[in-house]
């Protein structure tokens, strides 16, 4: 602050000068220097007076008088101008020449009206506003390049800036390279495993027992070689799935970013970087470097800084009350959803005793989803829970990881076909929804009917795939609905759909949902085991859960 009032003032004193440069009586050339001053970031009051005093003593106290209304009206100008550009520091230098040559001008000619000039007195007025619009931009220019002024580099950091946002696109292409490339190698060699038992030559020949011992375990190398072919080959479309996720760099309006880094700068906190990408479903995400200083201030109180400044309301995901580091670090605020969703549950088992065999979860994904997904492990008990559980398990950190929906389930079904004595094939019931747009993507594996309510309508979701770990290749059933506010998705097990005795099973569960007073998710899922219990005559032979998710609109 004290070198810019060092460099302000002797910038003004300079200027003030200037003032006894006389043109036919006028004072153009103190009025551009003037004007040069008001429209740079440097400090504009120290020079008023130094202006005023060099000014009364050349030319008196009319001239005084007429050039502090010149000075006047420049600085409204300018003043309004930086106001308009979003309360920038400084102005354009040929915006601040026009302002300075308008007021001038003006005034001279009022000037010579009033004295009742010929036009030579005119031309000479036009001639000299000229001159003061030309060496405004001049000495505009020549502030910025002597004095240090930001414009010159501003420019080059931007420069810089985008210099590195180019370099970070190259490398993102590298990478995208270098992983599509081990993709194909994945590829290749699941052909190859493949293969490679039909290239073996035929061993010797066996006889009696060691002829089943020797056909029994060809066997099941040949099941082990298929699946391990069959993984790399699965990892190979995981890493394809990850290159075709496209980012778009969005560019921020210079005079957006130097408001947010006063915002910010205003809270003691040093913003370094900034990047907002768009990703592939069209959500901006804004990566940003900051630290803070002494004072203490919450990602929350950023995230809104960064909404005023963009036009887009953005949130932390992680942990909105957490406080900004004293060092650099990356912080990244995405925009922020339209819905939001609570859900639901009640379970039952088979036998008091023992352990549900079903497992559940609904977990918000930091890519703006929701997850909300039913496993029943075949059988009960201790084992079809684990079974369950290590669905339920990687289904979370695979999604969690980025992993797209399709590219985990298709992992997790090698997970449990590599080794088919020891796992059971297991049921799965998931569904995506999207809580931007509300479209939610179900996926079922041997899963029960989900039941999607939306006021007095019931709508039931079949499903004939086979579950997890049947076969080699996932048999997996895609649906998508737009649900709205209001709306809940019921998922439940076999044992529920089981345990009704009326024939059309869909129908009478339908009717269950429809019957229930619109609630909290969780007293619906109690509500609906209770009835669906009550439709039943005999004792419950499986073990029985109920997810209910409602989902409703933030604007609403």
């Amino acid at each position: 602050m004290k070198t810019k009032f060092v460099k302000s003032l002797a910038a003004s004193a300079l200027g003030a000068g200037m003032t006894g440069i006389s043109l036919y009586g006028m004072n153009p050339v103190g009025m551009a220097a003037y004007g040069a001053i008001q429209g740079s970031s440097l400090m504009a009051v120290p020079g008023i007076p130094l202006f005023l005093a060099a000014i009364y003593m050349q030319y008196g106290f009319l001239n005084t008088f007429k050039y502090a209304i010149v000075m006047f009206l420049t600085t409204a100008f300018i003043v309004t101008a930086k106001y308009m550009d979003k309360g920038t520091r400084q102005v354009n230098p040929y915006v601040a020449a026009l302002a300075t040559a308008l007021s001038y001008g003006l005034m001279e000619c009022t000037d010579v009206l009033m004295e009742q000039g010929n036009a030579k007195r005119y031309a000479v007025v036009a001639l000299s506003t000229i001159l003061v619009f030309s060496m405004t931009a001049l000495f505009g220019k020549l502030i910025e390049i002597f004095l240090g002024e930001d414009r010159i580099k501003y420019g080059s950091k931007l420069k810089r800036r985008q210099e590195d946002r180019n370099k970070t696109e190259k490398i993102a292409g590298n990478y995208e390279e270098k992983i599509r490339l081990m993709a194909e190698s994945f590829e290749k060699m699941s052909r190859s495993i493949d293969q490679f038992g039909k290239w073996q030559k035929e061993g010797a020949d066996f006889s009696g027992e060691a002829a089943v011992i020797n056909e029994i375990w060809k066997k099941k190398l040949e099941e082990n070689r298929s699946a391990v072919a069959m993984q790399l080959k699965e990892m190979s479309g995981i890493l394809k799935d990850v290159t075709s996720d496209s980012y778009v760099f969005v560019s921020l309006e210079p005079g957006k970013e130097q408001r947010l880094r006063k915002l910010l700068k205003q809270k003691g906190i040093t913003l370094k970087n900034m990047v907002i990408l768009n990703n592939r479903r069209g959500i901006d995400e804004v990566n940003i470097i900051l630290k803070a200083g002494k004072q203490k201030v919450t990602v929350k109180e950023v995230a809104e800084l960064i909404s005023s400044v963009i036009g887009k309301n953005v949130e932390f995901r992680k942990n909105a009350y957490a406080v900004i580091a004293s060092e650099y670090r990356t912080y990244t605020f995405v925009e922020e959803p339209n819905f939001f969703v609570l859900h639901g549950a009640a379970k039952r088992v088979k036998d008091e005793k023992e352990i549900s065999g079903d497992n559940f979860t609904c977990m918000e994904l930091d890519s703006g989803q929701t997850l909300v997904s039913v496993s029943d492990g075949m059988g009960h008990g201790m084992k079809a829970y684990k079974e369950s559980e290590v669905v339920m398990d990687l289904l979370e950190e695979m999604m969690k990881g980025g992993f797209s929906e399709e590219a985990a389930i298709r992992l997790i079904n090698s997970v449990f076909t590599i080794d088919s004595d020891v796992a059971n094939p297991a049921a799965l019931d998931m569904g995506i929804i999207d809580m931007y747009s509300g479209v939610c993507d179900f996926m079922k594996l041997g899963a029960a009917s989900t039941f999607v309510k939306r006021g007095k309508w019931v709508e039931a979701i079949k499903s004939t795939s086979l579950p997890i770990g049947s076969t080699g290749c996932a048999d997996i059933e895609t649906t998508s609905k737009k649900l709205y506010d209001g709306d809940f998705v019921i998922m439940m097990s076999d044992g529920i759909m089981e345990s009704i005795e009326e024939e059309d099973k869909e129908k009478t569960i339908g009717e269950i949902i429809l019957g229930i007073k619109e609630g909290k998710p969780e007293e619906m899922a109690k509500e609906i085991l209770k009835k669906a219990l009550a439709h039943t005559g005999r004792e419950k032979d499986d073990d029985m859960t109920v997810l209910v998710t409602g989902i409703w609109d933030k604007c609403a």
